[in-house]
């Protein structure tokens, strides 16, 4: 089974801080260049911006509700050096 974009947010927190062993991350290990996507309802591109030396601050998931068939929302903050809105 693959990893879920969920899993996948907490590994790269992970590499900030790694709570377990107490090993703090280096910016060059863990900082990334992301592309944010602005969506429409039907799905089209509104606004796209490239972030620069991005990572997460905070990870917050809706709680799980093994009854429901509803979508989990997780709500993900990002710091980050510069921001560039993509034309």
């Amino acid at each position: 089974i693959a990893p879920s974009q969920t899993q996948k947010a907490w590994e790269w927190a992970r590499l900030i801080f790694e709570p377990e062993t107490g090993r703090a991350g280096y910016k060059a290990q863990y900082a990334k260049t992301v592309t944010l996507k602005l969506l429409s309802p039907p799905g089209e591109v509104v606004e796209k911006w490239k972030l620069i030396n991005a990572w997460p601050k905070a990870i917050k998931p809706d709680d799980l509700d093994y009854g429901s068939e509803s979508v989990l929302n997780v709500a993900l903050t990002l710091v980050f050096d510069r921001a560039l809105q993509l034309f």
